[in-house]
């Protein structure tokens, strides 16, 4: 799971400062993964379209962790899916097609426009079920839901928590100025955040995604900006010199940059709550 992490990451970075094209390809050779195969999603609280987009979706999530093979739908179309999720009888039916690991699912609407999506993994060669979870949340969540079933699924079977409902923040020059947009793990849900006009680098997100702090040329010189949900763009750093490199920390109360103020680049802090600026290092070599 760390090293796709790290090449998500990577291939964004990558493509940013040269905007080549590069093509990743992960190796599972030597691993043992596990064959699990999801059958079709049930319930009244999406149309067909949706909930086979839905099952995809889930697939997809596994099978870039790894540590999972998913049984392709072919196979697993031989079987009739079970008329709910925990209603698993045929689990031979389901291991004659390769399936060892078996994921059902079914999304219902609630009262009040929400949707309960359940989600059941059973162990098909004893036919008992190894986790049932269900997730509530409005109709316009429901791929984040799908994505929270998919860590849960991962973290069962390796003890670690998935990455599925991690987004990226980078940049790119698609609108003719470098911006900063934000995409799903996988690349879905693209939407640009910042609409400046001018160069935008370095994004930073803090730890609870509400605040994303960046470099920007809009005022000609790379000052420092801090955009909040809900409260728009300010300025951080504006000086001669760069501001630059911003990084969140762990609790997202502070602020980590460098900035050539005074002729040399060192660090600085800034306190979220307080807006203010302290320099840490004092250093003849350039600090980032």
């Amino acid at each position: 799971m760390k090293h796709i992490v790290i090449a998500l990451v990577l291939f964004f970075s990558l493509s940013v400062f040269s905007q080549q094209e590069f093509e990743l390809t992960l190796s599972t050779k030597g691993l043992d993964l596990i064959e699990i195969g999801i059958a079709g999603f049930t319930g009244n609280g999406a149309d067909t379209a949706t909930m086979e987009d839905c099952r995809k979706l889930l697939s997809r999530d596994l099978q870039l962790t790894g540590v999972f093979h998913v049984i392709p739908e072919r196979n697993m179309a031989l079987v009739p899916s079970p008329k709910t999720p925990e209603d698993v009888k045929n689990c031979e039916a389901f291991l004659s097609v390769g399936a060892k690991i078996l994921v059902t699912g079914e999304i219902r609407d609630e009262e009040k426009g929400q949707i309960l999506f359940t989600g059941v993994v059973t162990d098909a060669k004893t036919c008992k079920k190894i986790i049932t979870r269900r997730y509530r949340g409005e109709a316009g969540l429901l791929k984040k839901l799908i994505h929270s079933f998919a860590d849960d699924v991962i973290f069962v079977f390796t003890g670690k928590r998935g990455i599925t409902n991690s987004r990226i923040a980078f940049v790119s020059d698609r609108t003719g100025h470098r911006e900063v947009f934000i995409m799903d793990y996988n690349g879905d849900s693209l939407r640009q955040l910042t609409k400046i006009g001018s160069d935008t680098i370095f994004p930073a997100v803090s730890p609870d995604r509400k605040r994303i702090a960046f470099t920007s040329y809009r005022n000609h010189n790379p000052d420092l900006f801090l955009m909040t949900v809900g409260q728009g763009i300010k300025t951080i750093y504006h000086a001669e010199g760069i501001g630059s490199t911003p990084d969140f920390s762990s609790d997202g109360k502070w602020l980590l940059f460098s900035a050539s103020k005074d002729g040399n680049t060192d660090i600085y802090i800034y306190s979220i709550e307080k807006q203010t600026i302290n320099r840490l290092t004092h250093h003849i070599a350039i600090d980032t």
